[in-house]
């Protein structure tokens, strides 16, 4: 996982700038964040016939996967991030994931006619048989988008 390191203290920097402005009152009555987090964690006993033995465990019997999410929204726009970690990751997660990091994160500005993303996110099209991106937390599932999404909506009905 890239870890991004620019991100907090660019969020920081535009969080301290905005009550400065002179409209601080405006700011926390509109301001709001909101997250969620998920932890699972595992102790594997050693049990010869199911194959759990030291050699298919590395010797590591308790191993754990969790996340963090955290969003942040101000009128027309909004941020957010995903840290996740992977210490070690649990038996049938790929062990690629090891480690931690943050996989996931996005800016967003949203008006009446126009809505800009830029990071992750998810999308679909039609009924999903062409493109459909979504993530199961518990089965280390995650096909989001990088990039750039902007969606025009000139009239009702027209995107």
């Amino acid at each position: 996982m890239k870890k991004l390191y620019f991100f907090f203290p660019t969020l920081f920097v535009v969080l301290s700038l905005v009550p400065l402005s002179g409209i601080s009152q405006d700011f926390l009555k509109s301001s709001q964040v909101s997250g969620s987090f998920e932890g699972d964690a595992q102790y594997y006993m050693k049990d010869a016939k199911m194959g759990i033995t030291d050699s298919s465990l590395n010797g590591q019997l308790a191993r754990m996967n969790g996340f963090t999410e955290i969003n942040y929204s101000f009128k027309n726009f909004s941020a957010g991030m995903r840290f996740e970690a992977y210490l070690p990751p649990l038996v049938g997660f790929d062990t690629h994931y090891e480690g931690y990091g943050v996989p996931y994160w996005f800016l967003n500005y949203k008006n009446d006619k126009l809505e800009i993303t830029a990071g992750n996110f998810y999308e679909q099209f039609g009924n999903g048989m062409a493109l459909r991106t979504w993530q199961e937390w518990t089965l280390g599932y995650d096909n989001s988008l990088r990039g750039l999404r902007v969606k025009f909506t000139p009239v009702d009905g027209i995107t």
